[in-house]
């Protein structure tokens, strides 16, 4: 029996490492959380390009290695921010007693809210705020107010949001009480403002990249190799020195079939398009995921296109996620036997803001190099079938065991 027990034991581990072992190709830190909440995270093409075709491996992990739920749109609107800064009129200093800083809110808008750009310091500081139009009469608008958490690990300042009465004061002066601290360093005064717009097509980055001329054919081979497939919607040329032409252009990818065991090598052509004088010369590619493809241009009997620039986009994919500012989020990608995870939050994306603040991924890192992301072309130890045949061998030698142990009962 016991022979029986350690068997099982060692079938257990060996069918539960093979069942929830993941093997992904590529990582990456999620950055930029600013406050605990909803936050959208930009997929960034290199991610994509080691990940499934429907990015069903994707996964988010926290310090603590839970996963983090989240789920994917590419339905969201960015919101850019921009600091405007204010002219500081004066800085003045008393030793030991107080500091100040006079600015102009020349915007002629109304302020409700000033926004500090102050260098790191580990004090706390109390302040009064003051209003006027002409720097000689001066109006209480802040008395007595707190400032602490004056310091970023991340950058050399920090920037602080004072909220004040709603006022249209064409000068402001903050009061810095310093009778127990030194004096803190304030850079900058101003405010940050934001704008909300459709999200903007991805730029691939071009890894390999050719323009090769065919004259005895008429044509022109633009060429495109990349490490891993690339996802491409759009493509966008830069014709100059030409005034009137239109070319048919198409894209190309080699093929390989197999026919009575022998291969076959064709080319399939995928879309077709026109380069038209006038036009943008820009074009969105229904599908196209590939690590190398052509495109190929017929001149017929004209001269080749002088083409300075080649230009490759791919739709922005987004993921949503309830992220914590304090907490280190790890995603992770390119696991091919992984299939869509199934979170509550999916349940409420219809119901949630397209305008969410962003985080972006950051310091990515390949953890394995990837030949091919179907399942067919992994390790096999990390294949389906795998796993079941060594459960089938175990069970063979369970049951050797078994009438094993059955003979001796007998004789016994």
């Amino acid at each position: 029996m016991k022979t029986i027990k350690h068997i099982l034991f060692i079938v257990f581990l060996i069918t539960s490492s093979l069942a929830f072992s993941q093997d992904f190709a590529v990582e990456g830190k999620i950055s930029g959380i600013q406050a605990n909440g909803l936050h959208s995270v930009l997929i960034t093409p290199e991610i994509r390009s080691l990940s499934n075709e429907n990015l069903s491996d994707i996964r988010i992990f926290d310090s603590k290695n839970r996963e983090t739920p989240y789920f994917l749109s590419n339905d969201l609107k960015t919101t850019s921010t921009a600091f405007e800064e204010y002219k500081i009129i004066s800085k003045n200093t008393i030793p030991n007693k107080s500091s100040s800083v006079i600015f102009e809110n020349n915007s002629n808008k109304n302020l409700i809210e000033i926004t500090l750009a102050i260098a790191n310091s580990d004090v706390e500081k109390s302040y009064n705020i003051s209003g006027s139009n002409d720097l000689t009469e001066w109006f209480g608008l802040v008395n007595n107010r707190l400032l602490n958490d004056l310091s970023d690990s991340e950058n050399t300042f920090i920037y602080k949001n004072i909220p004040v009465p709603n006022n249209k004061y064409r000068y402001l002066k903050i009061d810095f009480n310093d009778k127990k601290t030194l004096p803190i360093a304030v850079l900058k005064v101003g405010k940050f403002s934001s704008q909300t717009s459709a999200s903007a097509l991805q730029e691939i980055k071009k890894e390999e990249f050719k323009i090769q001329e065919f004259p005895k054919a008429k044509k022109t081979r633009i060429t495109f190799k990349f490490e891993n497939s690339q996802i491409i919607n759009q493509i966008s040329f830069t014709i100059k020195n030409a005034s009137l032409y239109r070319r048919t252009a198409k894209i190309i990818v080699n093929r390989t079939e197999v026919y009575k065991k022998r291969k076959k090598n064709y080319e399939e052509n995928l879309e077709n398009f026109e380069l038209i004088s006038g036009s943008t010369n820009t074009f969105s590619i229904a599908s196209l995921r590939e690590k190398e493809f052509y495109i190929d241009i017929e001149n017929q009997d004209n001269q080749p296109l002088s083409i300075s620039e080649v230009t490759l986009f791919q739709n922005p994919i987004y993921l949503v996620a309830d992220l914590n500012s304090g907490e280190n989020y790890t995603l992770k990608a390119g696991d091919p036997n992984l299939s869509e995870p199934h979170y509550d939050l999916s349940s409420f994306q219809n119901s949630i803001s397209k305008a969410l603040p962003e985080a972006q991924i950051s310091k990515i890192t390949r953890l394995k190099k990837v030949q091919n992301l179907s399942p067919k072309n992994t390790a096999i130890w990390s294949q389906p079938w795998f796993m079941w045949v060594c459960i089938g061998i175990a069970g063979i030698i369970i049951f050797y065991f078994s009438l094993s142990l059955i003979k001796d009962m007998k004789k016994n």
